[in-house]
C-alpha cells in the first residue's frame, strides 16, 4: 500500500515502533514476567520451549535460544543387548528371577537411572522351570 504512493527501499527504523530488547545472554537477566520458566533444565520441559519462545517474544527479539537458557543432564544409554556389557554395578544384579512384582520394579528402577528402555531383553531374566505334569 505504502508503495503505492512512496517509493522507497526500506522503512526507516524510526517507522516501526518495537520496543523490545534484545534477548539477554543468561536468562537470570530475564523480565521476572519470563524469568520463571527458563532456563530449562529437565527434559520433559523441552516440548513447552515452543510456547516459552512465543512468550519471550512478546518483550524480546530473537533467532535463537542461547545455550545458556538450557541446563539438561546428558541423555541416558541405551539399554544393551546383554546384560554383560552393564555397569559393573548394574552387571552383578542380572540376570535375576524376579520374586514378586516390587522385585521386578525395584531392578527396572535401577536400570532406569542409567539406561533408557522400553521391554526388557529375555536375556535379562532367570525363568523360572514348569513343574512337570505326570513326575
Amino acid at each position: 500500500m505504502l508503495r503505492a504512493i512512496y517509493k522507497f527501499k526500506r522503512l526507516p527504523e524510526n517507522y516501526i515502533d518495537d520496543k523490545r530488547e534484545m534477548l539477554p545472554k543468561y536468562p537470570s537477566k530475564l523480565r521476572k514476567k519470563c524469568g520463571k520458566f527458563f532456563p530449562v533444565m529437565d527434559r520433559s520441559e523441552l516440548k513447552l520451549v515452543n510456547k516459552r519462545k512465543q512468550k519471550l517474544r512478546k518483550y524480546y527479539f530473537f533467532t535463537k535460544l542461547p545455550e545458556s537458557y538450557f541446563i539438561l543432564l546428558p541423555k541416558k544409554q541405551e539399554l544393551p543387548l546383554a546384560y554383560q556389557e552393564l555397569t559393573p554395578s548394574l552387571r552383578r544384579m542380572f540376570p535375576f528371577c524376579p520374586r514378586d512384582g516390587e522385585d521386578f520394579k525395584e531392578h527396572m528402577k535401577e536400570l532406569r537411572k542409567v539406561y533408557v528402555f522400553k521391554y526388557l531383553l529375555n536375556d535379562y531374566l532367570i525363568n523360572k522351570r514348569r513343574l512337570l505334569v505326570n513326575p
